[in-house]
């Protein structure tokens, strides 16, 4: 787990976004301009109206920790978010409320106030200079705080300022002088310096961390964590019947698998919800991180690797998954035929390096998680993923399992109930069983030497 006291209201983040904030309503609403004018006794409205910034666009470039709490506040005023920042998936973005836009091209296109969170290095120098300028809308709004000043081309502010290309400026300055005297001067500028930003809260911050770090592992709350953005979502009552879905489709799939089975690919997708809507990105990654967290431990249950197994968990399945080489993603594709019946379903397809592919789809009924295709089929009774269960081909004929049945009865091992399922196009059926009682490996031995039986597993839940 990353810890990041940053994030929420915590350390130089939250000082840094309560400062874009500040500065950036000051110079829209022309509060430093009123209040001097005031206080010598010119305190004419007239002049000082500025403008609203509810319904504008807030353009984020850098969408790290304080730029998405300058997103989470801007929103909260009433303005679209939007940002660019290459290290970003979408999907990310819109985890936190945030439009990513493909470029900083399209970002200034849309942007009627623009604040700057990336580092100060030689790329990103003078990166706002007059061809971004020229991008932007009339009158946008600059804002940069942290003594990251020199991200914006200080040529170009003068000249713009005095056309209205740009209407103000709020900049937190490194140092007193690092704009000339004119800049800082003009009446649109509205210049502070970095102390501001630098918070002084050594002993806060160590108390945050503590406090998030015990909340953490109580499962009380997920505050901070960069590496689980979707890790708050797994307290919600009625996210916890897909994750335990997601883990039982994940644990299914290896026990139907070869032994052992180099697993390559690992594809996911969800639809609808109950209550929560799982299509969203913090569900999505949340039920990812479920599936391979039921898949890897399966996978270690059966090799006998059980310690590695416990270390295993929602924060960092996807990624173990991913270190052993497995590609895992995300997708939206799932057949509308098998699901229009649905309101939600999980589908889980794993593809072996031999090129072999095995897919289950699961949905939650009422609080209960169930499993409602295995392969191909899927005319069948819903099932609990549970207990002892035996699956095979049959030929699709009178008598075919009438094997399978013999053979546990002379085992002495009761069913508890029975599934059947056909496809027209096919010459086998698909037979499910569960079991009162776990049969040992002669029985299945015997049961895979029947004539018109194929493919038995026995799953193990």
């Amino acid at each position: 787990m990353v810890q990041n006291i940053g994030k929420k209201l915590a350390g130089t983040a939250a000082v840094k976004a309560e400062m874009v904030l500040s500065l950036l309503l000051q110079v829209a609403r022309k509060i430093p301009q009123a209040m001097t004018a005031t206080k010598i006794g010119d305190g004419g409205r007239d002049g000082f109206l500025g403008h609203e910034l509810q319904g504008k666009a807030m353009g984020i470039v850098g969408l790290n920790e304080t730029g998405q709490l300058v997103g989470e506040l801007a929103s909260a005023m009433g303005m679209h978010v939007y940002a660019y920042d290459p290290t970003i998936s979408t999907e990310n973005a819109a985890s936190v409320g945030v439009t990513k836009c493909a470029s900083l091209t399209e970002l200034y296109g849309k942007a009627d106030v623009l604040t700057f969170h990336v580092p100060l290095t030689g790329l990103t120098r003078n990166m706002f200079d007059g061809a971004a300028l020229a991008q932007c809308k009339p009158g946008v709004t600059l804002v940069s705080v942290g003594g990251m000043e020199g991200v914006i081309d200080e040529a170009i502010l003068l000249p713009a300022l005095a056309s209205g290309q740009i209407a103000g400026v709020a900049v937190d300055l490194s140092t007193p002088s690092a704009w000339s005297a004119a800049i800082v001067a003009h009446p649109s500028v509205l210049p502070a310096t970095s102390n501001s930003t630098k918070a002084n809260l050594p002993a806060r911050l160590y108390k945050m961390i503590a406090e998030n770090m015990c909340a953490t592992l109580d499962h009380r709350a997920f505050i901070g964590i960069v590496n689980g953005v979707f890790m708050p979502l797994t307290l919600v009552p009625e996210m916890k019947p897909f994750l335990a879905l997601g883990e039982s489709l994940g644990r299914f799939l290896v026990e139907i698998l070869p032994t052992p089975a180099a697993i390559a690919h690992v594809t996911i997708t969800t639809k609808g919800g109950r209550d929560i809507d799982i299509t969203a990105p913090k569900a999505r990654s949340a039920i990812q991180n479920a599936v391979m967290k039921g898949l890897l431990q399966q996978q270690q249950q059966r090799s006998g690797g059980n310690a590695a197994a416990t270390s295993l968990t929602l924060l960092n399945a996807s990624v173990a998954g991913m270190s052993q080489g497995i590609d895992v993603r995300l997708t939206d594709d799932l057949d509308q035929d098998i699901i229009q019946h649905l309101n939600n379903a999980i589908q889980v397809q794993v593809e072996l390096q031999s090129g072999e592919k095995s897919v289950v789809m699961g949905s939650v009924f009422g609080e209960e998680p169930r499993i409602v295709q295995v392969g191909e089929y899927n005319d069948f009774p819903a099932f609990k993923p549970q207990g002892t269960m035996l699956f095979f081909n049959n030929e699709d004929r009178p008598g075919a399992i009438t094997g399978v049945l013999d053979q546990l009865a002379k085992s002495q091992i009761n069913i508890a109930s029975l599934g059947l399922a056909r496809q027209p196009d096919k010459p086998q059926a698909l037979g499910m069983l569960a079991l009162d009682s776990d049969p040992a490996d002669d029985i299945v031995a015997k049961l895979r030497a029947l004539q018109g039986i194929t493919n038995v597993h026995v799953v193990r839940l």
